[in-house]
């Protein structure tokens, strides 16, 4: 197989592009690509190649399965490239391959992978191929079991309709294990990823390649805020770490949001006492967060979450080294606890006490410290534990 791009693009000693802007890969091969300079961040969008159809001398026909999607928000950190598989199309009857995206080399870690769609037989249409779990992921849709030229090949990801080879386009799989239509393409045209329809020849029923999309950014991550801070709090960390000083200690980020999904990690120091949630601009940071009707606060030490001073859920208690997660979705006006990467509970903007404004307006991380300190991770660096699907990593603009 012919090697894809050996780079995405030259960069001069200290130049770097503008951002963000993407790269589509669909030659069949394998190829180390370099981060640009000056890249932070690398959305990677990877779809696994469609699978042949079954076809035999008889009646009985059956698609393939069209190539499952996946997409993960990865940070460059200390990288210094991406390791990038593209799957060639598939032979008459034959799985599709995955698409994946590792670490540097062949030997790194996997950091997102969407499998091929599986081949149709006498019995069934091929099943669609799924992308890796914990990230954004769609399965894609599975072939169907017909006579003669009728049955078609399976779509792949989700809302994206079009053409598999040798089928009438329709809607492809629209979630996770929801059944395709007839054919479907990959997002970037009906040549990717789309399962195969049938014909009477063996030879125009194979199935189509994968394809990787990265897109470089160098997005700006929230810290917490200098300038939106009680008096008794010392920020140090490049305004991460937050220390107590003196009552009241507490502080809001620099960044807040008004819709998507988002996920961030805060880390206990030495000494932590004290409680985490999240605020919108009108809560009153002089106010406990457990009295204030802004916000919500989940209490170390019995695990309570409070609003305007009542008890409206209960999670673990926390200490010193545990990561509590927070993933928070502006759109839906819910908040997911986790304490070490286990959930503890779900906060619903309807459920709450009246007025019910805690998830309203423009939201934000928040703390109380009473003693000791804490160190906030949103998305700069690698997060100790993946976020839910669908939700950003990190807290940027």
């Amino acid at each position: 197989m012919s090697a894809i791009q050996q780079a995405i693009v030259s960069f001069s000693s200290g130049s770097a592009p503008s951002f963000p802007f993407s790269t589509t890969y669909t030659t069949p091969g394998t190829s180390t690509v370099s981060i640009p300079v000056g890249a932070t961040q690398a959305i990677v969008e990877v779809i696994g190649a469609g699978a042949g159809a079954f076809w035999n001398t008889g009646t009985v026909r059956s698609g393939g399965g069209g190539g499952g999607y996946a997409q993960k928000t990865y940070p460059v950190g200390s990288l210094s490239a991406l390791y990038l598989s593209v799957p060639a199309t598939t032979a008459y009857a034959a799985a599709g391959s995955p698409s994946f995206v590792k670490e540097n080399n062949s030997g790194g870690t996997t950091i997102v992978n969407a499998n091929g769609g599986g081949v149709g037989d006498a019995i069934a249409g091929g099943n669609g191929g799924a992308g890796t779990v914990g990230f954004i992921t769609f399965t894609g849709g599975g072939g169907s079991l017909g006579s003669s030229n009728a049955s078609t090949g399976g779509g792949s990801a989700a809302s994206q309709a079009g053409a598999g080879t040798n089928a009438v386009g329709a809607v492809g799989g629209t979630s996770p294990g929801a059944p395709g239509g007839n054919g479907g393409s990959a997002g970037i045209g009906s040549d990717y990823g789309g399962g195969s329809g049938n014909s009477s020849a063996a030879s125009t029923i194979a199935g189509t390649q994968g394809w990787i999309k990265v897109t470089w950014s160098n997005p700006t991550y929230a810290t917490w805020n200098p300038a939106d801070k009680t008096g008794g709090v010392i920020l140090g960390g490049g305004s991460l770490q937050a220390i107590f000083s003196s009552s009241p200690s507490q502080a809001r980020t620099t960044i807040g949001k008004t819709s998507g999904k988002w996920y961030w990690e805060v880390t206990l120091g030495t000494g932590f006492t004290g409680g985490l949630g999240t605020t919108n601009a009108s809560g009153v940071l002089t106010t406990d967060a457990s009295n204030d009707v802004n916000a919500f606060q989940y209490f170390h030490s019995n695990g309570t979450v409070y609003n305007q001073g009542t008890g409206v859920a209960a999670g673990a208690t926390y200490t010193v080294g545990d990561v509590i997660g927070f993933a928070l979705d502006c759109t839906s006006q819910t908040c997911q606890v986790f304490k070490n990467n286990v959930a503890q509970f779900t906060l619903v903007n309807s459920t709450m006490p009246a007025p019910k404004t805690v998830f309203t307006g423009t939201m934000y991380p928040y703390f109380t410290l009473y003693s000791g300190q804490l160190t906030a991770n949103f998305g700069a660096t690698a997060l100790t534990y993946a976020p839910p699907a669908g939700f950003n990593a990190g807290l940027y603009v």
